[in-house]
């Protein structure tokens, strides 16, 4: 992965029990061999951690289904949210979508913190988001 000419991260938009949610950044911690050691000392700085080692030219998350509760596992709340989010600001995907949970970005401490080591940005206010009607 480190020798990739181009790496785009493909993450699933959903509830997770330990980070309040599993975004594009916490999708990361799967190519982490020892996650465990990732819990212990902070998950949530840990995953933006990994930002510093790891750069990604692409995300494509699928809000399609969401899942609101009960995460990462399930069964919980879905919402049909209908929806694609696409960047190649990893920090600004997520804090985007962090607003289809009717969150704030700066809820989800791995968003907040991988913004203030400068590996993206949280200002919803500058970016070009533009949504499109899934069917």
């Amino acid at each position: 992965m480190l020798d990739a000419d181009v790496f785009i991260n493909t993450p699933i938009a959903k509830h997770h029990g330990g980070t309040e949610l599993s975004l594009g950044m916490k999708n990361f911690m799967g190519i982490n061999y020892d996650r465990i050691i990732m819990h212990r000392i902070g998950l949530q700085q840990t995953i933006a951690d990994l930002f510093t080692a790891v750069a990604t030219n692409l995300t494509v998350m699928d809000a399609n289904y969401m899942l609101l509760s009960n995460g990462p596992a399930g069964p919980g709340k879905t919402l049909h949210q209908k929806t694609v989010v696409v960047g190649t600001d990893p920090v600004l995907v997520d804090a985007y979508t962090t607003t289809l949970f009717n969150l704030h970005p700066t809820d989800i401490g791995y968003v907040r913190i991988a913004a203030e080591l400068g590996h993206g940005s949280l200002n919803l206010n500058r970016s070009k988001i533009q949504e499109f009607n899934l069917q």
